[in-house]
């Protein structure tokens, strides 16, 4: 700016402060104005910074230098006419002995202003004093390019992922309080810092009954990474509902808290084993057993009194392992078993919490539905009986092939059938039979090589 212009808002040639003369001998005055973008510091922590100015040449090295800077707020184009009001003088923060060189000044507090206020941008003014403005041995050429370096702060970002963690099960928060069943808990989650800096995070840990038995936990975990931070086992009993949260802190401010985060405890385990009821497959009935290999039996639990069963799980000899929900204390399932002979089924019962039950063992015996079959062996060329006596219940058919068709037989009341069959030379072929009940549920099939005996399939 040149009071020679004073209408004219210059932007190129030297930026040339206080007093000079031309060649023509004509005397002028000059303030030399910065703009600076400051929307980066928009929402950090600025507490510090410095304006740099290097002096490119000098009127009169015997002439103390009275460069001043100030900060201004221009409504317009800036000109010598038209110059913003100076609202606050920045104070020098070291300058250089020697004539020329670099100067700073101290804009920290010029830059949080400005942030606060909502502004974009900072504007200084450079000029000498007004002692000695219009004197041309305290005029300055001042380079176009000055710095500015601002020491300002982030607040970190508020902690993601918050979770209970319970062993090797991590539950995030919700909206409903979660449930425990242990003491050996830890508060987990990531924090990040948009500066890259090291951040802590505090947890704070309470009763919900009590708030006022507030504990504030601080960990380090390595920047941009998960945290883990137990909870003290001694503070967390049976029955009690808490609630935590969760802050970052970088040494400088902190970060909100995150949302509070409620569980309730459940430490004590169902002390009974559930009951084990069968309509079909009795408990210990041993030989020759119940039902048979396809036929499904539904098997009955209950939780055997303790309120707080909400699920069973099951497996055993003819069946995987499987969990099924409780209803008022009750599930049923059924089993179709696969393989006949004596077998068991293992029952737990498990609580909201996940604590186990003791185990109960269901022993029972499922039927040989195959049918005997009784025949004399190495019989070729003339006819003989074949008897066929049923083990499946409620059996009324008997199915039988040597090969070809699949013919068949009405089983007397005592479960028998006979009839008669020829086999030309040997090796004789293999006989396969099976029976059926009125509804068609077939039995195991039986198989009668006439080089051996029955063989069981």
């Amino acid at each position: 700016m040149d009071s020679r212009q004073p209408h004219a808002t210059v932007t190129e040639g030297d930026a040339r402060v206080g007093a000079w003369r031309d060649e023509h001998g004509k005397h002028h005055l000059g303030k030399a104005y910065f703009t600076f973008d400051v929307t980066r510091f928009a929402g950090t922590s600025v507490f510090g910074g410095s304006f740099v100015l290097t002096e490119e040449s000098v009127a009169d090295c015997t002439a103390p230098r009275a460069t001043e800077v100030w900060v201004v707020t221009p409504e317009g184009p800036v000109t010598w006419a038209a110059q913003p009001e100076e609202r606050g003088r920045l104070p020098v923060r070291d300058s250089s002995p020697t004539c020329g060189g670099r100067s700073g000044w101290d804009v920290g507090p010029a830059v949080a202003e400005a942030v606060a206020a909502g502004r974009d941008t900072l504007t200084l003014a450079v000029r000498i004093s007004d002692a000695h403005q219009g004197d041309v041995a305290f005029g300055r050429t001042v380079a176009v390019d000055p710095w500015l370096t601002v020491d300002y702060n982030t607040p970190p970002g508020v902690p993601t992922g918050v979770s209970l963690r319970s062993g090797s099960r991590d539950t995030p928060c919700g909206a409903e309080p979660l449930l425990t069943g242990s003491r050996a808990l830890s508060v987990v989650g990531r924090v990040s810092d948009p500066d890259g800096t090291w951040v802590s995070t505090r947890t704070a840990f309470w009763p919900v009954a009590d708030p006022s038995a507030r504990v504030e936990l601080v960990t380090s975990p390595e920047p941009g990474g998960p945290f883990i931070q137990p909870i003290p086992a001694e503070l967390v009993e049976h029955g009690g509902a808490y609630a935590f949260e969760v802050r970052a802190e970088d040494g400088h401010t902190a970060s909100a808290w995150s949302a509070t985060c409620v569980f309730t405890t459940d430490l004590i385990a169902p002390d009974r084993a559930p009951t084990v009821t069968s309509d079909l497959y009795r408990e210990s009935s041993g030989y020759p057993g119940d039902g048979g290999v396809g036929v499904p039996g539904e098997f009955t639990f209950t939780a055997n009194g303790v309120a707080d069963v909400v699920r069973f799980e099951y497996w055993g000899t003819n069946v995987s392992h499987g969990a099924v929900d409780a209803v008022d204390g009750t599930a049923t399932v059924t089993v179709t078993p696969t393989r006949d002979g004596p077998g068991h089924l293992s029952v737990v019962s498990l609580d909201a919490a996940g604590h186990r039950s003791p185990e109960r063992i269901y022993q029972h015996w499922v039927r040989d539905t195959r049918p005997t079959v009784e025949a004399p062996f190495e019989i070729f060329g003339e006819p003989f009986a074949v008897t066929f006596r049923a083990n499946q219940e409620n059996a009324k058919t008997v199915h039988y092939t040597v090969g070809g068709d699949i013919l068949t037989a009405p089983l007397a009341e005592d479960g028998t059938a006979v009839v008669e069959l020829e086999f030309p030379a040997p090796p004789g072929p293999v006989l396969r039979a099976w029976t059926t009940t009125a509804d068609g549920t077939a039995s195991q099939v039986a198989a009668l090589d006439f080089a051996g005996p029955v063989e069981e399939l």
